[in-house]
């Protein structure tokens, strides 16, 4: 099947780039669902340098945040940028995720259930997976 890229219905980079908005958009609603629950993750992660009602400021920011990348990449607005800022984003979830994988008793980082609450054993393995 011959791809059609100026009118097809969708391309391979248009089906790459809607994936990539998929995981910025279930990062992101994940942070707006019970965005105390993402100050419970952080918090600890920033060994307690922040108060917690910054901890979810930064989740609320960094949620739009990924909505507007979403949308950048699916529009196609200086898409380069979009896609390197999404792999440097990724990367440091990526890290935290690690991170909250050495931990005792780490909280849920909402890969799988609702931010906050405790983590099923293979959670952040499979955050690290999806993204």
């Amino acid at each position: 099947m011959e791809a059609r890229t100026r009118f097809g219905i969708l391309s391979e980079s248009r089906l790459a780039r809607g994936m990539v908005a998929a995981v910025l958009v279930w990062g992101a609603l994940a942070k707006l669902y019970g965005p105390d629950d993402f100050g419970v993750v952080v918090w600890p992660l920033l060994d307690q340098h922040i108060k917690p009602p910054v901890a979810v400021l930064l989740g609320l920011l960094l949620a739009w945040f990924e909505f507007a990348l979403a949308l950048a990449i699916l529009f196609g607005k200086r898409l380069r940028t979009s896609l390197a800022v999404t792999g440097i984003l990724l990367t440091a979830v990526i890290l935290v995720l690690v991170r909250l994988m050495t931990m005792p008793d780490a909280p849920s980082c909402g890969c799988l259930v609702a931010p906050g609450l405790r983590a099923h054993p293979y959670e952040h393995a499979l955050g690290i997976v999806r993204n």
